[in-house]
């Protein structure tokens, strides 16, 4: 096929890259411009490769935020196969899991996702008033929390009931479709259905801009240094799925006559890097308890490979990378040199269960709940801790909540400590409970804090397993600031 031996071509032209960048200084062959990095031709049979793609499963019984009518099945050939050099995402009408519908959603973030670059798959879509395909991308770590705080970009989306056009959307926590606020456009384009199409992203520190078959349909540029406005400097990974129904499809009248099986047609996926043509510098830093592995160099050949590998000291652990590199990455990594880039290897003692306690990542790591029917609050950092804004009290302190996951072992002791301090005298909860319904607590007690930074502490002795509870913190009872720093949970060595 003509779209292999073109895949074949870009790959080699990367390979010679990295050769002549890595093997001759500070020297590169290549003009600036954009440098492949990473592609799936889907030249192989059977599943989408395992090392690259991920199914997902988790929002079935939940609809996925959107009340879609599909259950997205794991590592099914009739709904998910790559053959005769394209993958084929299938959307079929039977029932499994108390829906109608069976289709496929496989996301790339166990690669470790990229910051900035370009993003393109050529495609062909499914036609049906309730079919919903879409390419677009989401956090690899939700650095600024959940959705929509830290950021999405939807590359190409196509509602059936709006026939022939292409959407381009974002979505912030300033601009989401859950306030009506979105920001985005859409294109008319011929044969969608019968022809392939490219969509693509382009994505800088500054400026998003989007196209169909290399004509613009929408720019979104970067008005505020803030999150709300611009959560777009961390890491994203790709997605691509055929979803069927969705709350807006309902609203325009629902899945009607549509006919299935439909076929979401994946020529190739690809991911490149903007070469500027310069060397650049890398600045590697450590937590307490571990160091780095890696050639030091003044300066790197554009699209230089460096390979690094953290090393823990004596009772320490490799927790995560952040900076240019996200936490999906391993202990031993490559990072290709494009910018000048920070990168930060965090290391925490062996007996530590949480990951950024100390909130230095923003909101990583922690999940944030509030009971929007009776209770308000807002999230965010100050000076390295987390603030829980409480406007609007609940009847109960659950209903605003800050959770991590964590596993229990049945006879463990665990140990909990933090520092926590008010705007006025007022009590929080600290619970260890289970992470699912019905959220029954093993241990919980209340603390009274005040305007002091104090470090508060329990220790409690579990006598049951349950690989899937979780640390909890409680605010809902009481009005105004709260901060919390230095969450930290042990287990107790015996």
């Amino acid at each position: 096929m003509t779209v292999i031996t073109k895949a074949r071509r870009y790959m080699l032209l990367l390979f010679f890259f990295i050769l002549i960048a890595t093997g001759n200084g500070l020297s590169s062959s290549l003009e600036p411009g954009w440098v492949l990095v990473w592609a799936d031709e889907f030249d192989g049979a059977g599943l989408p490769t395992p090392a690259w793609w991920t199914f997902e499963t988790e929002g079935n019984q939940w609809g996925w935020g959107n009340n879609e009518a599909q259950f997205y099945t794991d590592s099914r050939l009739a709904n998910a196969r790559v053959e005769d050099g394209r993958l084929i995402i299938t959307a079929r009408a039977e029932p499994m899991g108390d829906k109608e519908y069976t289709s496929a959603r496989i996301n790339t973030r166990k690669i470790g996702g990229w910051r900035y670059g370009r993003f393109e798959a050529r495609m062909r879509l499914p036609s049906g008033r309730g079919i919903w395909p879409a390419f677009w991308m989401l956090p690899v770590d939700n650095f600024y929390g959940g959705w929509p705080s830290g950021g999405e970009i939807d590359i190409m989306e196509f509602f059936g009931f709006m026939p022939d056009n292409i959407y381009c959307t974002i979505h912030t926590s300033a601009y989401n479709h859950r306030r009506g606020t979105q920001k985005g456009s859409h294109l008319k384009v011929r044969n969608l259905h019968d022809e392939y199409h490219l969509y693509a992203v382009e994505w800088f520190p500054d400026r998003l801009n989007f196209y169909v078959d290399d004509e613009k349909v929408f720019s979104y540029e970067k008005t505020e240094d803030h999150p709300a406005v611009w959560p777009f400097d961390q890491h994203f990974y790709a997605i691509l799925n055929c979803a069927v129904g969705g709350d807006w499809c309902y609203r325009m009248g629902g899945i009607g006559d549509t006919s299935f099986p439909q076929n979401l047609e994946v020529d190739y996926v690809r991911v490149y890097q903007w070469n500027d043509g310069n060397p650049h510098t890398l600045l590697v830093t450590t937590t307490e308890g571990g160091r780095v592995s890696y050639e030091k160099k003044a300066a790197y050949a554009p699209g230089e490979e460096v390979r690094l590998r953290a090393e823990a000291d004596p009772g320490y652990k490799f927790l995560y990378w952040s900076g240019g590199l996200s936490t999906v990455h391993e202990k031993e990594t490559t990072m290709m040199m494009f910018h000048d880039t920070a990168v930060k290897a965090h290391f925490v003692p062996e007996a530590e269960m949480l990951k950024n306690g100390d909130f230095e990542l923003e909101l990583l790591a922690w999940n944030r709940w509030v009971d929007a029917e009776a209770a308000a609050a807002e999230f965010s950092t100050d000076q390295g801790a987390l603030r829980v804004d409480v406007n609007r009290p609940g009847k109960h302190d659950w209903q605003v909540q800050v959770t991590q996951a964590v596993p229990l072992a049945k006879g463990k002791t665990y140990t909990v400590s933090f520092a926590a301090w008010a705007r006025r005298r007022r009590q929080i909860t600290v619970r260890i409970n289970q992470n699912h319904p019905p959220y029954a607590a093993y241990a919980y007690q209340a603390f009274t804090i005040d305007k002091e930074k104090k470090i508060y502490n329990f220790t409690v002795t579990i006598d049951k397993d349950d690989a899937d509870s979780r640390l909890e913190f409680d605010f809902g009872e009481g009005r105004g600031p709260v901060w919390l720093d230095n969450v930290s949970m042990r287990k107790e060595t015996e």
